[in-house]
């Protein structure tokens, strides 16, 4: 995809020969003979005129006048492309229904919004959903938060695991079950996965991308694959999935293919899951550390288009080249990666990521909120579980205690606040 047209039609043909009158025209043409004697004869004269050194002090002849007009002809040009480019480039939509929004899901464009907005949001922070589709089922394999702050120059990205408990009325209470759920059930998937996560950060996210794990591996192989070490060794198999890994230990470069494979990898881990989400997050480092870099530029029409073809998203061509602008002005130590502060257990025979709410309010400050106010755990609907009674945001839940798949624990949990949970620790 060409940003500013085809190469064919971007070439700009010259205007017709200037008259005598005008002073321009072929540059041989501007040599001045006027200083020849006239008694030389025509080929004395072009003689002459070739051997004649320069005078010092001269002033610039024709020929220097054109390569000055051309020059700033060029110059005009490069203004022109710029002025173009800056067109295309937009930044993408934000809503403002933070802590401090009077009005709701008031969208507006952030190129109209003072430094300062009436909501309280701040100025040049766009926030982002990432969620990558497991191969089987329409699971949301991956799923990852992230704000830009084009004023700091920062992109933090956190990462929600997959089976971490969410507040729904559905049975299996999981955020990786949300998505394919909704679809069974006539929805796109995306729209009860973002209120899920709004539940989660106090906030709704601007801009989401729903991507197939093929555009990773397009992309890797665009900017000639991944330098990365792998942590232990990852042989799998599961002809059911269509999933063959056998990749070994130790640094390599990854082709797009075995790319996807690490990412995908959850077994032989001691830590589980979690310690999964940790090597996600330095192989997606190695990604961004050296696709971020001046060679790649060259790419971003490449880029676009395997985005445009394998992710779902909200956002337009425009948004996009405006994202990639201001990652590529990004330097690799301002980008950090973190995860949810959790306790996993399990929970009615299957596995739970309990969100640690203490831990999770400041991060979602320090790391995530766009907004000049706190969130706070007013703005929030996360439950957890303490081994014994559910703690609730909200003091309420979905469904009710016993609403778990498989419900087994003998009693029926008690619903506590979390301030009431705070005031007797």
């Amino acid at each position: 995809m060409q940003l500013f047209g085809s190469r064919r039609n971007g070439k700009h043909k010259g205007s017709s020969a200037a008259s005598p009158e005008s002073g321009a025209g072929d540059p041989i043409d501007s040599i001045r003979t006027d200083s020849i004697d006239s008694t030389v004869g025509e080929e004395t004269a072009s003689a002459a005129v070739a051997e004649k050194p320069p005078v010092k002090g001269k002033k610039p002849g024709r020929s220097h006048k054109t390569l000055f007009i051309v020059l700033g002809v060029v110059a005009a040009l490069l203004i022109a492309l710029f002025a173009a480019y800056k067109l295309f480039v937009k930044p993408p939509k934000v809503v403002d229904d933070g802590p401090t929004a009077a009005t709701g899901s008031d969208i507006k464009d952030p190129e109209e919004n003072a430094p300062a907005t009436e909501s309280g949001r701040r100025d040049g922070v766009y926030t982002f959903l990432l969620v990558g589709l497991d191969r089987v089922g329409n699971n949301t394999d991956t799923i990852m938060v992230g704000c830009l702050d084009t004023v700091k120059g920062t992109v933090n990205v956190v990462s929600i695991p997959r089976d971490t408990l969410v507040d729904t009325a559905y049975r299996v209470k999981k955020i990786n079950n949300i998505y394919p759920v909704s679809i069974n059930n006539g929805g796109n998937g995306i729209d009860d996965l973002m209120a899920a996560v709004k539940d989660l950060v106090g906030f709704s996210i601007d801009s989401y991308a729903v991507i197939d794990l093929e555009a990773c591996a397009k992309i890797v192989d665009i900017i000639g694959g991944v330098t990365f070490d792998v942590p232990v060794k990852m042989y799998y198999d599961d002809p059911a999935q269509d999933l063959h890994i056998a990749i070994p230990a130790g640094t390599q470069t990854l082709s797009g293919d075995n790319f996807v494979k690490v990412m995908r990898f959850r077994h032989t881990y001691a830590g589980g899951d979690i310690q999964r989400i940790g090597v996600q997050h330095d192989l997606l480092m190695a990604l961004a550390k050296q696709t971020l870099t001046a060679g790649n530029i060259k790419n971003i029409d490449k880029l676009i288009d395997v985005y445009e073809q394998y992710v779902d998203t909200n956002l337009t061509s425009n948004n996009l080249a405006f994202y990639l602008e201001q990652f590529l002005k990004l330097k690799p130590e301002n980008i950090t990666f973190s995860t949810i502060p959790n306790n996993a257990m399990m929970l009615c025979s299957l596995s739970y990521v309990m969100i640690d709410i203490d831990k999770w309010i400041p991060m979602i400050n320090e790391k995530l909120n766009p907004y000049a106010e706190k969130i706070t755990p007013a703005n929030l609907d996360v439950i957890s579980f303490d081994k014994k009674n559910f703690i609730s945001t909200t003091g309420s839940m979905k469904g009710g205690a016993t609403s778990f798949h498989n419900f087994n624990l003998g009693y029926t949990p008690q619903i506590i606040t979390y301030k009431e949970a705070d005031s007797n620790a």
